[in-house]
């Protein structure tokens, strides 16, 4: 197979199983180590009816504008707190994106909740509608935890979202965060049983990062908070890893687990550099074109939508659309953001899609180099990190791409 046609059946298979990503940027309040695009909900953002109008204006201006062809596989309500957002709402989006792309008669529809008694009385509703996927974000199973993370439900709250989304949905995942300030890996060991003993057949678990712009990262910068250090983390990470193996949950990602292989399909897609597109205050957009670079590389093409609430409405109203950013990647970021997603998977990437998107090969000495050192593996065509590999993510990544 040449190259040439490689390209087009590269692009024919992201095409066909398009990413739809719908950002919600209004919360009840703002968590303290949350660096998200999410904001309280105020008057002088517009109404809740404003909003969803911008969001129908957007799919139709995507729609003739930039992803004509698009076939949708998976939508993806996030946020923010997009079960803030009434039934009625979702309904009038999504029979939008069905009026104007075909999509995936089994396409994976995720709604991310909290698990407060407001919300847990949308989910019945959610699902009749043609929501199919739940990701509740609980973030902690003990109420001291819960308060210190700035969260709004208690532990009794999280325990009855989860009983509902047993009896309402086929799949649901919840998010815990670890490493918490304070928290030993006895806690935490503890705590990850009784969440495995909870879920169904995917969890997501996060190690506690101190984001830029957070009301965490003032603390710490004013000496009120404190991060764990390299080595404890490490030893939560490995401890996390051996409990949901040790119940058959594969660590498919670096912070995602799953059994029976029910990933989320929607973040896979993100991971696999697929296409996918975002509606909303802050939203992101990343879509294939088969007209190689000079440099050989594929064409993709980057957006970013404004992220204040505001302005983003605003710009809709006037003009269609909301982009701050609509440009092209050149050959260099393609190559790193292709490592930088792909290699957060277990399964690793592909050297042919690497050398057929890029138009060039990754340094076989340095790649030796690293896996001598137990860092990386290659078997046959699939380059992936080991799980040493895996706790020294970041240096790998930018060691491979700054050799390239």
């Amino acid at each position: 197979m040449t190259r040439l046609s490689s390209l087009t059946q590269f692009i024919a298979q992201k095409r066909h199983n398009t990413g739809l990503y719908i950002h919600w940027p209004f919360c009840e309040s703002k968590c303290p180590y949350c660096d998200f695009n999410s904001h309280v909900r105020h008057v002088k953002h517009g109404s809740v009816d404003d909003h969803i109008d911008a969001i129908i204006m957007s799919l139709d201006y995507v729609k003739h504008n930039i992803s004509p062809d698009a076939c949708i596989n998976t939508i993806f309500f996030g946020g923010g707190t997009p079960s803030l957002i009434p039934a009625r709402s979702i309904e009038k989006i999504l029979t939008r994106i069905y009026q104007l792309w075909p999509v995936n008669s089994l396409a994976e529809i995720t709604l991310e909740a909290n698990p407060s008694s407001s919300e847990r009385e949308r989910f019945k509703d959610y699902r009749t509608l043609g929501i199919n996927r739940l990701s509740i974000g609980v973030q902690a199973l003990n109420d001291k935890d819960l308060r210190a993370l700035g969260r709004w439900h208690d532990v009794h709250a999280a325990y009855k979202a989860i009983d509902l989304a047993h009896s309402v949905f086929d799949e649901f995942s919840f998010d815990l965060i670890h490493t918490r300030i304070g928290q030993t890996l006895k806690e935490w060991e503890k705590e990850l049983h009784k969440a495995i003993q909870l879920a169904r057949n995917h969890i997501s678990l996060y190690e506690l990062t101190i984001e830029p712009n957070t009301v965490f990262s003032d603390w710490y910068k004013k000496g009120k908070l404190h991060a764990v250090d390299e080595e404890v983390a490490s030893q939560f990470f490995t401890l996390t890893r051996d409990i949901c193996k040790e119940h058959g949950f594969t660590a498919y990602e670096i912070s995602n687990f799953c059994r029976n292989n029910k990933k989320s399909r929607h973040n896979m897609n993100y991971w696999q550099s697929g296409d996918y597109i975002g509606i909303g205050a802050g939203a992101h957009s990343r879509i294939w074109y088969d007209t190689p670079h000079s440099e050989g590389s594929l064409t993709r093409r980057q957006m970013e939508n404004e992220k204040n609430p505001r302005h983003y409405l605003h710009n809709i109203q006037t003009k269609s659309n909301a982009f701050v950013v609509n440009t092209y990647l050149d050959a260099d970021a393609i190559s790193q953001e292709f490592l930088l997603m792909g290699l957060r998977l277990k399964q690793g990437i592909s050297l042919k899609d690497y050398a057929i998107i890029t138009g060039k090969k990754l340094d076989l000495g340095h790649l030796k180099w690293l896996s001598d050192n137990m860092l990386i593996q290659i078997c046959d065509d699939i380059l992936s990190l080991t799980d040493d590999g895996m706790l020294l993510t970041n240096y790998v990544i930018n060691s491979i791409a700054n050799k390239n």
